[in-house]
């Protein structure tokens, strides 16, 4: 039986320098397969397999203007218009306004890059998301001038704070600014929002 399965490697490996070109397609048919496949993989598990961990996920939607004229389908919603929605819609229980931006957190630690969420104040309530420490924005936290507040991931909070309960109350400086700390949000979320991007 071993010797079987020697002699056939052998040839195997004979074949593959005996018929070069064929061989290079046939592997790099299948690393581009398996590639292929890994990336279908990875889609799905996002979107089917691991499904968003909010309450009532499946009742949450995305809204976004479109100017035709110009072949934008997704355009940035100006805080005056998300305003006007939110006064006219009757289709919606409650509207959430979010935008991603990249900062810089400074202070005590080296200046470090990262991936943040800029919400509207009911923004966690929609998702029915508590925070696991302190806790997450109040009604009046939306309006200018009170806004200089801050939620925190739990992974972002662990490797630049070392997971330290003080820091909730304490101020941070983010793009030079100091924002309060009011809370941290539960493990679970970090895939959500991101880490140490």
């Amino acid at each position: 039986m071993l010797e079987t399965l020697w002699r056939d490697l052998r040839f195997a490996a004979r074949m593959t320098v005996k018929y070069r070109g064929m061989s290079l397609i046939a592997i790099a048919t299948l690393a581009l397969g398996i590639g292929a496949n890994a990336a279908v993989f990875s889609v799905l598990d996002a979107v089917l397999l691991r499904p968003f961990p909010f309450p009532h996920s499946e009742q949450i939607c995305f809204v976004w203007k479109t100017d035709l004229t110009r072949g934008a389908d997704r355009q940035i919603v100006s805080p005056a218009e998300f305003l006007d929605w939110q006064e006219q819609s009757h289709a919606f229980v409650q509207l959430s306004a979010w935008q991603t931006w990249f900062s810089t957190l400074t202070g005590a630690a080296a200046p470090e890059q990262v991936w943040g969420v800029h919400t509207s104040a009911n923004y966690f309530e929609l998702l029915g998301v508590q925070a696991e420490l302190g806790r997450t924005f109040l009604p009046e936290e939306g309006q200018p001038g009170r806004d200089q507040v801050a939620v925190l991931t739990h992974g972002l909070w662990q490797r630049r704070y070392g997971g330290d309960p003080a820091l909730v109350g304490r101020s941070i400086l983010i793009d030079g600014k100091p924002y309060t700390v009011i809370g941290i949000l539960p493990a679970r979320y970090d895939h959500v929002y991101g880490t140490a991007r």
